[in-house]
Order: structure tokens, then sequence, then C-alpha cells
């Protein structure tokens, strides 16, 4: 609606996204903390500093690496090629997260099981061929 009502439809999209995303992250933050036993806790910061301070360079070069392919595509080929590029990473990743989910439920399960001693569905013993 924001976009159909101003002359600068790229600014109005930027702001109309931002805008509702802080508005529901904010009743989201505020519920959480409304139900938080308590708002901060310094060693969770600390842990967390700790195990993601050496990750930030790797995120950062795979954002870089991830626009600079479109970039180059888009350069050298057109802009049609850079949208069916772009298409097919973004379904790529849409099943990168549903093979992840998939995985991140089972995997604990599977070690549940193997852990009771249940081998029989998981590891079966090499039967020489007739």
């Amino acid at each position: 609606m924001a976009v159909l009502l101003n002359e600068q439809k790229d600014l109005a999209r930027i702001v109309s996204c931002v805008l509702v995303q802080c508005i529901v992250g904010g009743i989201l933050y505020i519920v959480n903390l409304k139900h938080a036993r308590k708002a901060f806790c310094w060693d969770y910061v600390k842990f967390a500093l700790l195990f993601n301070l050496p990750l930030l360079p790797h995120y950062a070069a795979m954002y870089v690496l991830d626009a600079f392919d479109r970039i180059m595509i888009q350069t050298m080929v057109g802009f049609s090629a850079a949208a069916l590029y772009s298409f097919a990473c973004n379904l790529g990743n849409v099943l990168k997260i549903v093979t992840n989910s998939i995985n991140n439920s089972i995997v604990p399960w599977m070690y549940e099981k193997l852990g009771q001693g249940e081998y029989e569905n998981w590891v079966r013993p090499l039967r020489p061929s007739l």
C-alpha cells in the first residue's frame, strides 16, 4: 500500500518492510521479556560472543560470495540469467532448509535408539551375494 501511495517506490518499499518487522519484533520482544525470569544474563552473552566472534568473518565472506556470483552473472550475461540463477539458488536454499530440518529431527532419535542398543534397524551385516 505504501508503494502505491508514494512517489519514491523503492524507499517506500524498504521503509514499510523495516517498519513492519520492527513492530512485530518489538511486540514479540515485549511478550518474551514479560515472561522471562530475568531480562539479561551476562553468562549467556559472554558465551554467545566468544562462540560466534570467530564465525563473523566466515558469515561475511559467505554473504559477499553469495552476492558476487549474481553480480558477475548479471554483468557478463544479463539480468534474465541472473534472475534465473537467483531463483535456482533460492530454491536450493529452501531444499537445504527442509533437508536440515528433517536431519535435525531424526538424528537425536536415532542416537537415542543406538544408545539403548537397538542396532538391528540401523546396522545391517554385510551378506555376500549368491
